[in-house]
């Protein structure tokens, strides 16, 4: 898909433009295969244009009672709810914290990891949460209809009660979730199903944490359920949701390989992600498997003479320029 070039700007001594790809693991339509970690997820397409979303930036002021649970993505996947007491984790948010799950939201997590990857998006990231001790109630009767009736004996009756729950101030991500979450169908050994997803994670050994999935449950709840986020498949409108920053971007193909490095070298202080091209099978051809098309990656910085990246199913990995120049169509960043 060709990008509009609307507006150049300058940044960093960088050609960019005021429009965004769309970066998104969107779950296949029939007959369309799995991905590398054999889920129904894949990274979905990059997409241009407008695309209007409904922002709710109410927040509640006082210790609410009860909250609704934000209706889950829509696919076959089993699935059932669990109060969940990790922490929130560490005081400074960190990129390797963001693991994506089942939702196509690879531009919501990409994001997110980008601003951990920072100082000024990490700050922002750790006075964006606010946990509050409270007994309260998570309303389940509206999404009952979607979850596992096999087996399992702890299975709600229409609430599940806590003991705590979340504000989210984000620029239009302000919502009150509580800590119960989708996870899978596991009796003992569950695992959440969206973004905090463990089995994704590259260091199994790190503790989880639960500041992405909070972020994350407050976007869908905004939005009007992880159905609905699984299909904001253009980043401008997640970095505007999070950041409140029109993101800037740039044509890989109309850089040099200074002003490429320049930009990675800047991830570090500038939240940026990179695009991979839309052809899945010759963005997998050509780097054996390294990196997937159609899919959103965080960029960290350097390493060397090569391009640090984080994929944001969990796995942080180095990649050549030539290489990075092969695979990836755009970088999309801005300074906060």
């Amino acid at each position: 898909m060709a990008l509009q070039e609307d507006q150049q700007v300058q940044m960093y001594g960088v050609r960019a433009v005021g429009r965004v790809p769309g970066v998104l693991g969107a779950a296949p339509q029939t007959g369309h295969p799995t991905d590398a970690h054999g889920t129904v997820r894949l990274p979905g397409p990059l997409k241009f244009g407008p695309n209007i979303l409904l922002m709710d930036d109410a927040v509640t002021k006082v210790a609410p009672t009860s909250l609704p649970m934000p209706a889950p993505l829509e696919d076959d996947t089993k699935k059932r709810v669990h109060v969940v007491t990790w922490g929130l984790g560490d005081k400074t948010p960190r990129t390797i914290d963001v693991a994506q799950g089942a939702v196509g939201d690879c531009p919501v997590a990409s994001i997110l990891a980008a601003m951990a990857n920072t100082p000024a998006g990490s700050s922002r990231l750790s006075v964006a949460i606010k946990e509050i001790s409270a007994n309260v109630v998570t309303d389940l009767s509206a999404v009952m209809q979607y979850l596992d009736d096999d087996d399992w004996a702890a299975r709600p009756k229409g609430s599940l009660a806590s003991k705590r729950y979340f504000t989210v101030d984000l620029p239009k991500v302000k919502k009150d979730v509580t800590d119960v979450f989708y996870t899978n169908d596991g009796d003992e050994n569950w695992d959440l199903l969206y973004i905090g997803h463990q089995s994704e994670r590259s260091d199994k050994k790190a503790p989880p944490v639960l500041w992405p999935s909070v972020i994350e449950k407050a976007y869908a709840a905004v939005v009007g359920g992880y159905e609905k986020l699984n299909k904001i498949d253009n980043p401008v409108v997640a970095w505007d949701a999070l950041l409140g920053l029109t993101p800037n971007v740039a044509q890989v193909a109309d850089l040099t390989d200074p002003e490429i490095m320049k930009l990675a070298q800047s991830a570090t202080n500038v939240p940026t992600i990179a695009a991979t091209d839309p052809d899945r099978a010759k963005v997998d051809q050509e780097s054996e498997g390294k990196l997937h098309g159609h899919h959103g990656y965080t960029v960290t910085g350097v390493a060397g003479n090569q391009i640090a990246l984080y994929n944001p199913w969990g796995i942080p990995l180095n990649v050549s320029l030539t290489q990075f120049k092969k695979s990836f169509v755009h970088l999309v960043y801005s300074k906060i």
